[in-house]
Formats: structure tokens, C-alpha cells, sequence
């Protein structure tokens, strides 16, 4: 019905808000709008992503569309649910399978809401949680979803459609793991036949059931049967997906497995190079938009295709082409967590220094961490109590999904803008004005909402979860009604891991530009950074076994040992494989001498020569005259003083300078400022609580290295608090002299600097560890809290300095940080990733050189030992010459192992640069 009244005064306001569209087709439904097109285009084009594998650009697509189809359709709308499938199967293939469940459980309900239970559509969902469960080992769960998703399909198409075969073929797969293989079997002939049938738009289901039942082929031993069906997998996938997809990296591998179980190796090689390939080329895409966590997933699920070049190599250690291979592999994958965060951070640091937006993205990051570390050991809820229920919103969102509530009302304004707009004519009643003055009402409505929307998108963070004012750094959490100081605490690491996410991605095209070398180019670049008299040494842990377990064997019983392997590159790139064998004998060596240091044990000198027999006399005669080594270490052999090991005459510090490297691709030069920083700081002898004892020798330390560099400042006692460490500028040389835990210490020695406190329980302390294990290694500062009442009271919040703290300092530029406490090397190995604790802290945060401890050290000894190597720095010998030749220097006087080999360096062995030679003399600094 027309309603005619006064239509210009209506086309002013419309004119005005940006919205004559809807002058013009008064008609045009919601879902016609701008934004759910746009919505609609970035879910496509992430589908089209996600199926080439690129997961990293597909996932902010797929978030922008999920937010917008829920702030315009509503939650529980049907293509929300839709989205949040795709986005569940996106984090299951990446390994976050807690996000993945979270996720698919909810596109599960919405759909099943929407549709029906009864619905074949919804056997989508069903599947992909199928998948998941199947992935996680949760075979009964799988089971009842894949028969679900089975009969819905068949009682829609009927037995012999395509749909059916696809959930055949994942239900063959479930039944090959559950060791049920005629069921499997049956499963992918019956797959096979039906899409071999209807072969269009589906080779790659048919490529799974041939790679299904070559692989059941294999597990009987059935090795001429296998062949031509992963032949036949392998080129129906590239001619479907093309040759450079990931996907096709899997069909490689299986035929190269094929080919080196018939001893063919000349014939596997190429394959497993290629797959190589491709998998790094799909990973490098991937790292510009993966959090550390989901890095690691991405990483573990190479690993099983890295263990077999590391079995072959063991079996066939003079092929030299499988050991240019075995190394390349770990060049590129070993430390490749820590190492794409420094890299990250430092990108960010340079590129982005004046950027305050990016400035502001990263003080957040940090100070999150410092709340998530805080909270894991605080004895009382760091968080603001808040009697609304708000919803969680990433700052990183804002430039694509505002304020959700304002843009609520927006669009409900809008569409009633609609109804009193008219068709023609002009007003003439009272009740015509009066939708005039409404749709008036509307526009001054509209108008404040969308300046609100402004003023929101011009500040640098908001958040209803919490509050940062990113000019103080004070970060304020509040917590949901009802909600536990854990379940806010997984927020905030999600929120952390959200944010690093974005800051990862706006690295990228900086991190782009660098020249990394090609996986076939590496080994030869790194060789090149060799000296003549050094040698680099690749240790890596492996679960050790056969390619083809013997059909039968249930999985509990096939044997994956894990063993240790080496890989020697010698400067002119020649290079050696050695097998150390079975690594239970080792890691128990291992141990041994770390007990025999703990406890000043006489028998030290037994437990060195055992660990030598194990471990290097197997390498010593490759070694000739060489007197440096670069160890690239992996497994317990991470935590082992190789300076202290004896051949039977002399310890290993008397013939060699040992530096330990994350990965042997640390040896390529690295990106930095054009001048090091010169500056020298030093925290010692902290006030903290009696429960830990002073530090005489740690303050002694700190005044001997003022002594030998004047220049140095000096925080002793309560200025050497936790605010000051997190708060420095890039200095050129950190030293840090106090107590240090890691893991469960407790009962020490008054004389040692370890936290002995540390896990007890009692008033400030966490009573469990926390699940994290940068939370479970850190140093004890001085807290800025006021003196407690009881001196035996432990602010833990606000003194104790986690790795995950440690992890966000700028020290790009750092030239030394040397940890002079105890057990600041130790911490959680994680076999190829290194050990999860200050050491790598300090590497991720930018750090040159890092000295750390492996065991508890002694006050008075470390700061005999510290002098002498500062005295050395500035006669100009190297960060780990200087070391090795202060250990030589305190043997004399104190032979036990336990007081000169405690600590190791890791990273750059050049002479520091600009430090003030000792006759200069300016005034010291020294703060109490």
C-alpha cells in the first residue's frame, strides 16, 4: 500500500546516512545487504583455500565471515553453523583439536537445530567430528558418528552414490586403525567400485581408496600389490589437485616407503626429496598465520615422515645422498618453533618501531603473558569480579567485526528506515508526519551509534574482557558471573595465542622479503659457515622401527624405540651418519651425572667416562685434529655438559671450545641493528623473603663485573625487581645473579641459588605445577609489592619472572645474557623443538649469546667463575672461549665438575663488540 508524504525530507536523511540504496529498492531483504555478501565472499574464498591446504590465509576469512553472519543472521542461523564447520575442520587439520572440537560440536547443534537430526546434511558436521575423534584415538566416538553420517546418506542417494563412498573410505580408515583390516578391506573395495563408477568430481575419494588398500596390501606384505595402487594414487591425485599440492606430498611418501622397503632407495630418494619439498614449501605459506601452539601441531604431524629418513639413514649410513636429506630435514625442522618467533618479533621490532598501532599489539602480547604467568602462580585471583555477561572480542578483530552490539542496533534501525520510507507521493496526515519523525528519530539514532562504531575503531585496544591503556601497560582482566580463575586464565591464553596470530601475520610481508635458501641449497650454506677447525654435530632423537610392521602385530605391541642418532658436517661439506644406539641407556647417563653433581659426588669422574663411551667416542674418532664444536643437541642429551665428559686423560674443555646451537642453521649470519648495543646491566642479590637466602656472592659478582666495565648498572637488592627486567631497553650485556627454579626443587643447600621453596605449597605458591611449562622455569626478582607482614610471605606475582615473561623482552641487538643462577638451562625437551624453559626464552626474545646453568650452582664458586670470564670478555676472546677457558682457570682450585662445568653457552662465539676496555673509568651506577 502507498503511503505518500513528504519523500524528500526522507531522501535528506537517507542521502545523509549513506544509505539512498535504500530509497531505491524498498524491497531488498536483509540477506541482500552489502555486508552478508561480503560475508559470503570471504566464506567462499576461504572454502577454495582451505581446499588448495593454504589453512593460514583461509582461517581470517572464514573468522570475518563467522562473526558477520552472526551479527546479521543471528548465532544459531544455519550458515553460522556452516562456517564454523569449515573453520573446526581448519583447526583439526592443523592439530588444534580443542579448538576444533569446541567449534564442530557447535556447527553439529546449529545445524542439527536448523535441519533436523534426520537431515543428510547434516552428516557433514558428523563427519568432520568423526575425523577429529578418529584423529585423537577416540575410535567408539568416530564409529557411532561415521554410521550415523552413513545411513542418513544412503536413506537420502541410495547404497551406490558418491556420498556414500566418501564415508565409506573414512570408516575403512577407522577400521585399519582398530586392526579390524577384512572390514577395512571391504570398505574401500566397496568405495573404490562406486566412485570408479561416477568418477566426476570425485578422484580424490578415489585416490583415497586406492592409497587405503595399497597401504593394507603393504601390512601383509603384499608389496607387488601395493605398488601399482599408490602408483595409481599418486597420479590421480596430481592430475586432480596438481603437483605442487600438500596433498600429493602424501602419496610421495607412501610410494617412496613402497620403494625402500623392496631396497630400492635409488628409486625412494627422489620421492621422499619432493615430498620434502612440498611439505616445506606448505609450510612456509602456513607460518605467516600460526601461534606457536598450532606451529608445534603443524611440526609433530611432520615428524612422522621425518622419523623414516632418520630410520633409513641409520640403516644405510654411506649413502650420501639419504644423509644430505636426513640433514636438511633437521636443519629446517629442528628448533623451527623458536626459531619463526624470533624471527616474527624481530620483524616486528625493526619494521615496525614507529608504528604505534603494531607498538601497542605487541606491549598487549607482553602483557598478557605477564597476567597468564602471574595468575599460574598467584595464592589469590588476580581478576575483577564483573556482574555483566560480556562478550569476548580480539582487538585484532576491530578493523573487520566491530562492536557487535552497536552493529545490532544498526542494522534493526535500518531495515525500520525501510518501513516508514514511501513509495511516492508526499505527507498529509498527522499519522504520515509522524513516520517522517520517526524515520528522523532513526537517522539521529543511527548517526550516534555509527560515531560511537568511530571513536571504537580509533582507539589502539578495547576489550569488554579486559581494559589495556597501552601508555601505562596496565592490563585489568575481568572475570565472566560465575566464571573460575582457570576458566579466565584460558581465555587470556586464547585471547595471547589470537593476538600473536595477527602480529605473525603482519610480520609476513617483511619476513617475506628475506633471502632463505631452498631446502636442496641449506646443508651447503651452513657448511660454509664452518671454520676448518671446527665441526657441527646434529644430534637428533627418533622413534626408532621398521617401515612395515609384520601383519598381525596389534599396535600395542610394534616397537618404536626411540634411539639417537648423529650427522656430522665438516667445513668443506663432507658429512657422516653415526648411530649411538637405544636412548634409555643414554638419558639414564645422563641422569647419572647430573646426581653425581647435585650431590658433589666423588664417583663424577666414572659417570663422565660412561657418558663418553655412550655418546662421543663414537664421534671422536671422525673428529682428527678439530678443536671447536657446534653441537646442535636433541633428547637429555640437551641438558649434558659435554665440556665435563672424560676420554680416559683429559675432560673435553681441555680440547675443545663447545658451543651449543638450537639448530645448525643458527650458524648462518642473522639480520641486526648495524651497531650492537653497548650498555650493561646487572640485577643481583635480590630483597626477597627469608624464605630464600641472601646472595653475598651474587653481589659481589655483580660489583666485580662494575669493577672490570665501570659503565655497568648495577640493581641490587630491591631495585632488582621484576618491573626493572621487563621494563629495560635493549641492553648490550644482562647479567642476572639470584635464585632460579625449574621443574620440582625443594630442601636446597642455604649456599646454592636455587628457589628451595619452589612448589612446596604454603602462602604464595602455586600448590601444582602449572600445565605450561615456560610458567615452571623462571628467577626470583624483587617484588614491587609493599614488605609483607610476614617476611616469610611470597609475592609471587609480582617476583617471580617466567620464561613466558622472558620470552616477550626486546633483546634484538643483545649481544650477552648470562643467567647466573640455578637450573636456568633446564626445563620440559621436547624431542626437536629443544628445552621449553629460560634458555629458549631468552633465544626467542632476540639474545646473541645466552650463558645458563644445567644444574644447582654454588654462591660463592659462580662468582669466582663469572669474574674470570668477564676478565677474559675483555681481553677480547670470545662469549664461549672466554667460558671454557674461565672453567680451565677454576678447575685448578675447585677439580669437582659440580663448580667449574655448570654452565653452557648457546648461540654466537664471536669477541663482544664496543665494551669500554678497563683502564676507561666512568662513573658507576649502582641502584638499591
Amino acid at each position: 500500500m502507498n503511503r505518500p508524504y513528504n519523500t524528500s525530507i526522507a531522501l535528506t536523511v537517507l542521502c545523509t546516512l549513506g544509505w539512498l540504496a535504500c530509497a531505491t529498492t524498498t524491497n531488498e531483504q536483509l540477506l541482500a545487504n552489502q555486508a552478508l555478501r561480503e560475508a559470503q565472499q570471504a566464506f567462499d574464498k576461504g572454502l577454495r583455500l582451505k581446499e588448495a591446504g593454504q589453512y593460514a590465509q583461509a582461517i581470517p576469512l572464514i573468522t570475518h565471515a563467522t562473526f558477520t553472519l552472526q551479527e546479521l543472521l543471528g548465532k544459531n542461523h544455519l550458515e553460522v553453523g556452516r562456517a564454523k564447520e569449515l573453520m573446526g575442520s581448519i583447526y583439526r587439520r592443523q592439530g588444534d583439536y580443542i579448538s576444533a572440537e569446541r567449534l564442530l560440536l557447535e556447527a553439529l547443534a546449529i545445524q542439527e537445530s536448523a535441519l533436523g537430526k534426520s537431515h543428510q546434511a547434516v552428516s557433514n558436521p558428523l563427519i568432520t567430528l568423526a575425523n577429529l575423534y578418529a584423529n585423537q584415538g577416540k575410535h567408539t566416538r568416530a564409529e557411532l558418528l561415521y554410521k550415523r553420517a552413513l545411513k542418513l546418506r544412503k536413506e537420502t542417494f541410495g547404497p551406490d552414490h558418491p556420498q556414500v563412498a566418501k564415508v565409506l573410505n573414512n570408516l575403512a580408515n577407522l577400521k585399519e586403525t582398530q586392526q579390524d583390516y577384512v572390514q577395512a578391506q571391504a570398505h574401500y573395495e566397496q568405495a573404490r567400485l562406486i566412485l570408479e563408477k561416477n568418477p566426476a568430481g570425485n578422484h580424490q575419494h578415489v585416490a583415497a581408496s586406492l592409497a587405503g588398500l595399497a597401504k593394507l596390501h603393504m601390512r601383509y606384505g603384499q608389496l607387488e600389490r601395493a605398488e601399482p595402487l599408490y602408483k595409481r594414487a599418486l597420479e590421480t591425485q596430481e592430475r586432480t589437485l596438481g603437483s605442487n599440492h600438500p596433498a600429493v606430498a602424501q602419496a610421495l611418501n607412501d610410494l617412496a616407503k613402497l620403494h625402500a622397503s623392496q631396497n630400492r632407495l635409488d628409486e625412494a630418494l627422489p620421492l621422499f626429496e619432493r615430498a620434502f619439498t612440498l611439505q616445506e614449501e606448505h609450510l612456509r605459506q602456513e607460518i605467516f598465520g600460526l601461534s606457536e601452539t598450532r606451529l608445534a601441531n603443524a611440526l609433530s604431524f611432520l615428524r612422522i615422515d621425518d622419523e623414516t629418513i632418520y630410520r633409513l639413514t641409520k640403516t644405510h649410513p654411506g649413502n650420501t645422498r639419504l644423509r644430505h636429506l636426513a640433514l636438511t630435514t633437521l636443519l629446517h625442522r629442528k628448533g623451527r618453533v623458536a626459531g619463526e618467533f624470533a624471527d616474527t618479533f624481530r620483524t616486528l621490532y625493526h619494521n615496525y618501531h614507529n608504528q604505534k598501532e603494531e607498538q601497542t599489539k605487541i606491549s598487549l602480547l607482553r602483557a598478557l603473558r605477564v597476567q597468564i604467568a602471574e595468575a599460574s602462580h598467584s595464592s589469590t585471583s588476580p581478576y575483577i569480579e564483573s556482574n555483566e555477561e560480556s562478550t569476548f572480542i580480539l582487538p585484532s578483530a576491530f578493523d573487520k567485526n566491530e562492536d557487535h552490539n552497536i552493529r545490532s542496533r544498526l542494522i534493526h534501525l535500518r531495515s525500520m528506515a525501510r518501513h516508514y520510507l514511501p513509495e511516492s507521493g508526499e505527507a498529509s496526515s498527522k499519522a504520515e508526519l509522524h513516520d517522517v519523525s520517526r524515520l528522523l528519530e532513526n537517522a539521529a539514532q543511527i548517526q550516534e551509534l555509527e560515531a560511537q562504531l568511530t571513536k571504537i575503531k580509533n582507539q589502539a585496544t578495547r576489550h569488554k574482557f579486559y581494559e589495556f591503556h597501552s601508555r601505562t601497560n596496565e592490563l585489568k582482566v575481568f572475570k565472566k558471573p560465575a566464571e573460575s580463575d582457570n576458566e579466565t586464565t584460558q581465555r587470556l591464553i586464547q585471547s595471547a595465542d589470537e593476538l600473536e596470530e595477527r602480529l605473525v601475520r603482519n610480520s609476513a610481508p617483511f619476513r617475506a622479503r628475506l633471502n632463505h635458501p631452498s631446502p636442496s641449497k641449506l646443508m651447503e650454506q651452513v657448511a660454509m659457515r664452518i671454520p676448518q677447525n671446527g665441526v657441527l654435530i646434529e644430534f637428533v632423537v627418533y622413534a626408532d622401527g621398521p617401515l612395515i610392521h609384520n601383519p598381525g602385530v596389534p599396535p600395542w605391541r610394534r616397537t618404536a624405540d626411540l634411539r639417537y642418532l648423529a650427522l656430522i658436517v665438516f667445513a668443506i661439506d663432507h658429512t657422516l651418519a653415526i648411530d649411538l644406539g637405544p636412548a634409555p641407556p643414554i638419558d639414564q647417563a645422563v641422569q647419572d651425572l647430573h646426581d653425581t653433581m647435585e650431590r658433589e659426588d666423588s664417583t663424577y669422574l666414572a659417570a663422565a667416562r660412561t657418558l663418553y663411551e655412550l655418546v662421543f667416542r663414537p664421534l671422536d674418532e671422525q673428529l682428527e685434529k678439530k678443536k671447536q664444536l657446534f653441537l646442535s643437541t636433541d633428547g637429555q642429551l640437551a641438558l649434558l655438559p659435554f665440556a665435563a665428559l672424560h676420554d680416559g686423560h683429559q675432560f673435553l674443555v681441555d680440547r675443545f671450545n663447545i658451543t651449543y646451537l638450537t639448530s645448525g642453521k643458527d650458524m648462518l649470519p642473522r639480520t641486526e641493528r648495524a651497531t650492537p648495543a653497548q650498555s650493561v646491566v646487572v640485577l643481583a642479590d635480590p630483597k626477597i623473603s627469608t624464605l630464600w637466602p641472601p646472595l653475598p656472592g651474587a653481589r659481589e659478582e655483580a660489583k666485580a663485573i662494575q669493577d672490570l666495565l665501570p659503565h655497568a648498572r648495577l640493581l641490587l637488592g630491591r631495585a632488582a625487581t621484576k618491573k626493572a627486567l621487563l621494563n629495560l631497553t635493549t641492553p648490550g650485556v644482562l647479567h642476572i645473579a639470584t635464585h632460579g627454579f625449574s621443574r620440582k626443587y625443594a630442601g636446597e643447600a642455604a649456599t646454592t641459588r636455587a628457589a628451595v621453596n619452589f612448589e612446596l605449597g604454603g602462602e604464595g605458591f602455586p600448590s601444582k605445577p602449572a600445565a605450561d611449562p615456560q610458567l615452571r622455569s623462571g628467577l626470583i626478582l624483587a617484588g614491587d609489592s609493599k614488605p609483607a607482614t610476614h617476611p616469610e610471605t611470597v609475592h609471587a606475582d609480582d617476583s617471580w619472572v617466567t620464561a613466558m615473561e622472558l620470552a616477550s623482552l626486546n633483546l634484538w641487538g643483545t649481544q650477552l645474557v648470562v643467567l647466573s643462577a640455578c637450573d636456568t638451562g633446564q626445563g620440559d625437551v621436547k624431542l626437536g623443538q629443544g628445552v621449553y624453559g629460560l634458555r629458549r626464552a631468552l633465544v626467542v626474545a632476540g639474545a646473541q649469546t645466552v650463558v645458563t646453568s644445567l644444574w644447582k650452582v654454588n654462591d660463592e664458586k659462580t662468582h669466582q667463575l663469572m669474574e674470570l670470564y668477564y676478565r677474559n670478555l675483555l681481553e677480547g676472546q670470545a662469549r664461549v672461549a672466554a667460558l671454557h677457558s674461565a672453567m680451565r682457570t677454576l678447575r685448578q682450585t675447585q677439580p669437582h665438575p659440580r663448580f667449574w662445568a655448570p654452565f653452557i653457552a648457546i648461540g654466537q662465539d664471536t669477541p663482544l663488540q664496543g665494551l669500554l676496555p678497563p683502564d676507561q673509568n666512568p662513573t658507576p651506577r649502582e641502584e638499591h
